[in-house]
Protein backbone atom coordinates (compact mmCIF):
# COMPACT_ATOMS: atom_id res chain seq x y z
CA UNK A 1 0.00 0.00 0.00
CA UNK A 2 1.28 3.42 -0.86
CA UNK A 3 0.91 6.59 1.12
CA UNK A 4 -2.43 8.29 0.80
CA UNK A 5 -2.47 11.34 -1.45
CA UNK A 6 -2.75 14.67 0.31
CA UNK A 7 -6.05 16.29 -0.38
CA UNK A 8 -6.42 20.05 -0.58
CA UNK A 9 -9.20 21.58 1.43
CA UNK A 10 -11.57 23.84 -0.50
CA UNK A 11 -13.50 26.55 1.30
CA UNK A 12 -15.42 28.54 -1.26
CA UNK A 13 -12.92 29.89 -3.80
CA UNK A 14 -9.99 29.73 -1.38
CA UNK A 15 -7.65 26.75 -1.49
CA UNK A 16 -5.19 25.81 1.20
CA UNK A 17 -2.29 26.86 -1.05
CA UNK A 18 -3.77 30.31 -1.78
CA UNK A 19 -1.74 33.12 -0.18
CA UNK A 20 -3.57 35.08 2.50
CA UNK A 21 -2.39 38.45 1.21
CA UNK A 22 -3.06 38.92 -2.46
CA UNK A 23 -2.60 41.99 -4.62
CA UNK A 24 -6.27 42.79 -4.21
CA UNK A 25 -5.86 43.05 -0.42
CA UNK A 26 -3.62 46.12 -0.55
CA UNK A 27 -3.01 48.93 -2.98
CA UNK A 28 0.29 49.22 -4.89
CA UNK A 29 0.24 53.03 -4.53
CA UNK A 30 0.14 52.68 -0.77
CA UNK A 31 3.27 50.53 -0.94
CA UNK A 32 5.07 53.21 -2.98
CA UNK A 33 4.02 55.90 -0.50
CA UNK A 34 5.30 53.80 2.40
CA UNK A 35 8.57 53.26 0.57
CA UNK A 36 8.96 57.01 -0.04
CA UNK A 37 8.14 57.80 3.58
CA UNK A 38 10.66 55.21 4.72
CA UNK A 39 13.42 56.70 2.54
CA UNK A 40 12.65 60.21 3.76
CA UNK A 41 12.73 59.06 7.39
CA UNK A 42 16.01 57.22 6.80
CA UNK A 43 17.66 60.34 5.37
CA UNK A 44 16.32 62.53 8.16
CA UNK A 45 17.63 59.99 10.68
CA UNK A 46 21.07 59.94 9.04
CA UNK A 47 21.30 63.73 9.02
CA UNK A 48 20.16 63.82 12.64
CA UNK A 49 22.88 61.32 13.65
CA UNK A 50 25.49 63.35 11.76
CA UNK A 51 24.48 66.59 13.49
CA UNK A 52 24.42 64.92 16.91
CA UNK A 53 27.86 63.38 16.30
CA UNK A 54 29.21 66.81 15.32
CA UNK A 55 27.80 68.44 18.44
CA UNK A 56 29.23 65.68 20.66
CA UNK A 57 32.64 65.98 18.98
CA UNK A 58 32.57 69.78 19.44
CA UNK A 59 31.66 69.41 23.12
CA UNK A 60 34.43 66.86 23.69
CA UNK A 61 37.01 69.07 21.97
CA UNK A 62 35.95 72.05 24.10
CA UNK A 63 36.28 69.95 27.24
CA UNK A 64 39.71 68.65 26.21
CA UNK A 65 40.95 72.15 25.42
CA UNK A 66 39.68 73.33 28.79
CA UNK A 67 37.40 75.99 27.37
CA UNK A 68 40.14 78.64 27.56
CA UNK A 69 39.67 81.92 25.75
CA UNK A 70 42.87 81.35 23.83
CA UNK A 71 42.39 79.35 20.70
CA UNK A 72 44.72 77.19 18.73
CA UNK A 73 47.93 78.67 17.43
CA UNK A 74 47.68 80.22 13.99
CA UNK A 75 48.31 77.74 11.22
CA UNK A 76 51.11 78.48 8.81
CA UNK A 77 50.27 77.88 5.15
CA UNK A 78 53.20 76.68 3.11
CA UNK A 79 52.59 77.87 -0.47
CA UNK A 80 55.45 75.89 -2.01
CA UNK A 81 53.84 72.55 -1.16
CA UNK A 82 50.47 73.82 -2.41
CA UNK A 83 51.93 74.90 -5.75
CA UNK A 84 53.81 71.61 -6.12
CA UNK A 85 50.60 69.69 -5.47
CA UNK A 86 48.59 71.70 -8.02
CA UNK A 87 51.36 71.40 -10.62
CA UNK A 88 51.54 67.65 -10.06
CA UNK A 89 47.76 67.30 -10.43
CA UNK A 90 47.77 69.36 -13.66
CA UNK A 91 50.58 67.31 -15.18
CA UNK A 92 48.86 64.08 -14.18
CA UNK A 93 45.58 65.28 -15.73
CA UNK A 94 47.39 66.44 -18.89
CA UNK A 95 48.70 62.89 -19.32
CA UNK A 96 45.12 61.68 -19.93
CA UNK A 97 44.19 64.45 -22.38
CA UNK A 98 44.79 63.56 -26.01
CA UNK A 99 44.68 66.54 -28.30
Amino acid sequence: MGTPARQQTHVGDVEEATPLLTSSNYDKETEKERSLKRHVLEYIGMIHCLVVAGIVAWAVSKKVQGGDAEGRPEEIVEWKSQLMGYASAMLYGKHFLTL
